[in-house]
């Protein structure tokens, strides 16, 4: 499948649909708040610097505004929406077969995508849960895409610091 479903000639940026890569049955309306997935977005250098600058100055006042906000509680993905709702940001999307977000039978049935959500948030810390997956898929993952050894020392792969810590 292509990477961009639609001509980016417009478009400030691209970005995946959140409800047609993962649908959220814990939160339905988490979608009519963010309906765009904010961590993979594709900018380009003169045509999206206009909606980086008004998305950045929401993310902005919102710090500044609450200044005991925890970082994991900032909601970036609404900040988007009603920067496309004021017409300050126009939104060409990805494809989305071309992301997952790893669940227990995408890791049984190895269907993997182009790219494959891995953050060192909720997925992966077993933070709430939803998705799932236990230390066995986990392993797995490490396996079918980082190309891991199943040695038993790289079975909890995902709880080492990150690279760039």
């Amino acid at each position: 499948a292509a990477l961009v479903s639609r001509s980016i000639a417009r478009a400030s940026m691209v970005v995946y649909d959140e409800a047609a890569v993962t649908p959220d049955p814990a939160d339905e309306e988490r979608l009519d708040r963010e309906p765009y997935h904010g961590g993979v977005f594709l900018v380009e250098r003169n045509r999206s610097e206009a909606c980086l600058a008004a998305w950045g100055a929401k993310v902005t006042r919102l710090i500044a505004n609450h200044s005991d906000l925890k970082r994991a509680s900032l909601r970036d993905q609404a900040l988007l929406k009603d920067c496309v709702d004021q017409a300050l940001c126009d939104l060409a999307f990805f494809d989305p077969r071309t992301l997952v977000k790893p669940a227990p039978d995408v890791v049984r049935n190895r269907s993997y995508a182009t790219l494959n959500h891995l953050s060192r948030s909720s997925r992966l810390r077993f933070k709430h849960n939803r998705h799932h997956l236990t230390a066995a898929h986990l392993a797995a993952l490490g396996t079918d895409l980082l190309d891991l050894p199943r040695a038993p020392a790289v079975r909890t792969w995902w709880r080492d610091p990150a690279p760039c810590a």
